[in-house]
């Protein structure tokens, strides 16, 4: 498990991982996690995983105000990904459904 700087780290590492867990605060217009939602991000996100390696990306509060966050960010995603998938997961704490997007770069025999 990594927790630093995301952006930073990505773009310092020559590492490469079979699976990377992202849980990024959603952006808001002029704050600082808009960088990372970048295509920049995603392309180098890209390069730090293994051929068949899994990306899940934490994709904000699944209620339909996010709607055209979630749509964005898909868009963004399947420039890049050839596998985007969305799904959603109760979060007894925000007490809302959350969405993810599982992300691969290649496609497998189960997809």
């Amino acid at each position: 498990m990594i927790i630093q700087d995301a952006r930073q780290f990505i773009f310092e590492t020559d590492e490469k991982f079979d699976l990377i867990l992202s849980d990024l605060p959603t952006p808001m217009e002029g704050g600082p996690a808009i960088e990372l939602y970048t295509m920049a991000f995603y392309r180098k996100m890209l390069t730090r995983l293994r051929p068949h390696g899994l990306f899940v990306a934490q994709a904000g509060s699944g209620s339909l105000s996010q709607v055209h966050f979630h749509s964005t960010l898909y868009h963004t995603l399947k420039k890049l990904f050839k596998v985007v998938r969305p799904y959603y997961a109760f979060v007894p704490s925000f007490d809302v459904p959350w969405a993810f997007y599982s992300l691969r770069k290649k496609r497998t025999l189960a997809n």
